[in-house]
C-alpha cells in the first residue's frame, strides 16, 4: 500500500457512508462553497509492516456571526468516527489516532481526524 491508495480508500469509505457532504482528495476546488471533507496523507512508509497516517479534515462554513459551527462539525464528526474505529478495509486496518480543531482561511473551521493505517507491503515490487 502507498499513500495514494490509502487516501483513495479513506475517501471511498467516507463517500460510501452517504453523509451528503462532498469528499475531496488533497484539496477542494477553489470555487467550492459549503461543507466538505478533505482527505490527505502524511508521510507514508514503505517497509513490509507499516503504520502510517491519513488526515480527514471535516470543514463546515462559519456562522453568519463568523463563529465556528461547532454543532454541525460535531454532528459530521460523529458520522465519520465510526468508519475508522478498528476497521479492516481493503487489506488495511484503520483506527483514529488523534483529533484536533482548527480555523481555515476559507471561512470554515474544521475537525481534523488523524487516521492510523496499518498494513503489510509484501508485494512492494509488483
Amino acid at each position: 500500500m502507498n499513500g495514494q491508495q490509502a487516501v483513495t480508500a479513506v475517501a471511498k469509505m467516507i463517500a460510501e457512508a452517504g453523509m451528503g457532504v462532498s469528499v475531496f482528495k488533497y484539496e477542494k476546488p477553489p470555487k467550492f462553497k459549503g461543507e466538505y471533507i478533505v482527505v490527505n496523507q502524511l508521510t507514508f512508509g514503505r517497509s513490509d509492516f507499516q503504520q502510517s497516517y491519513v488526515n480527514v479534515n471535516i470543514h463546515v462554513p462559519d456562522t453568519a456571526s463568523k463563529e465556528p459551527n461547532t454543532r454541525r462539525i460535531g454532528a459530521l464528526t460523529e458520522m465519520v468516527e465510526p468508519l475508522f474505529r478498528n476497521t479492516l478495509y481493503d487489506g488495511a486496518y484503520y483506527n483514529i489516532d488523534s483529533d484536533s480543531f482548527f480555523p481555515d482561511n476559507d471561512g470554515t473551521h474544521y475537525q481534523n481526524l488523524r487516521i492510523q493505517v496499518t498494513y503489510l507491503n509484501l508485494n512492494q515490487n509488483e
